[in-house]
């Protein structure tokens, strides 16, 4: 078995960089709603470090899909599924496209009835809309190893997230264990989620995305690889 003091003095010699992973680093995917499902993941190219005392950044927003009527000389307003929020963290509460075109700047959002309006949309065309809630849902991010073994990182509800004003208020890692953060090569850095309401990358048309939905990760990425790591890192899952 790899000795854990003599494999943490390897990570400390071993050169690496700071990053900071975003959206667009990770394989996404829509969840499955009312279960637990996997949105995001990254695969560790390098061994990496989740770094703890970091702030780190998640907004996930509800989407809903939406088909117009045949009529294209009248407003049309959309009942949301779930509470909309006033979300101090992001700029849009609620982004609407229509046809993949982004019509939030015509958007009116009615927060008290749950409801938005769009002014004058062309008939039977596809309407994505992206909203924050509160609606309870739990998110997990977890380290998992090619053979599915895994640990947890942080537990949280994205309902209460989307409610925090994540720059006055940061979010950070704190591990128990020197090790906690630790991701060998090969292993994955994973999103999940089970929540009530759809979470979506990608629209109906081209060109729709959840601009008001983002998550960032602060992680230190080795230049090599470090001999014993990975066993280390396997021993200890139960001390993250």
């Amino acid at each position: 078995m790899a000795d854990a003091k003599a494999v943490q003095q390897a990570m400390r010699q071993t050169s690496g960089s700071n990053k900071r992973f975003t959206s667009p680093d990770f394989e996404t995917s829509a969840n499955e709603t009312g279960t637990r499902s996997k949105i995001a993941e990254h695969k560790a190219i390098r061994p990496m470090v989740v770094r703890e005392g970091v702030s780190w950044d998640v907004h996930l927003p509800a989407y809903q899909a939406e088909t117009t009527d045949g009529d294209d000389t009248n407003d049309e307003t959309f009942a949301l599924d779930h509470d909309v929020i006033d979300a101090d963290g992001v700029a849009d509460d609620v982004v609407i496209y229509e046809s993949g075109t982004d019509r939030t700047a015509d958007a009116t959002v009615d927060y008290e009835n749950n409801e938005v309006t769009l002014p004058t949309p062309a008939a039977d065309v596809a309407i994505d809309i992206w909203y924050m809630s509160d609606a309870q849902a739990r998110l997990e991010v977890r380290k998992v190893a090619p053979s599915n073994y895994h640990a947890d990182l942080t537990e949280r509800d994205a309902g209460m997230l989307n409610l925090r004003d994540q720059s006055r208020d940061p979010l950070t890692f704190n591990f128990g264990d020197p090790f906690g953060g630790a991701i060998p090569t090969d292993w994955k850095l994973a999103v999940y989620v089970d929540a009530p309401y759809k979470v979506r990358w990608s629209g109906q048309a081209g060109g729709a995305t959840p601009r008001n939905g983002l998550f960032t990760f602060p992680v230190h990425r080795k230049d090599a690889e470090v001999q014993g790591l990975e066993a280390v890192v396997k021993n200890r899952l139960d001390r993250v």
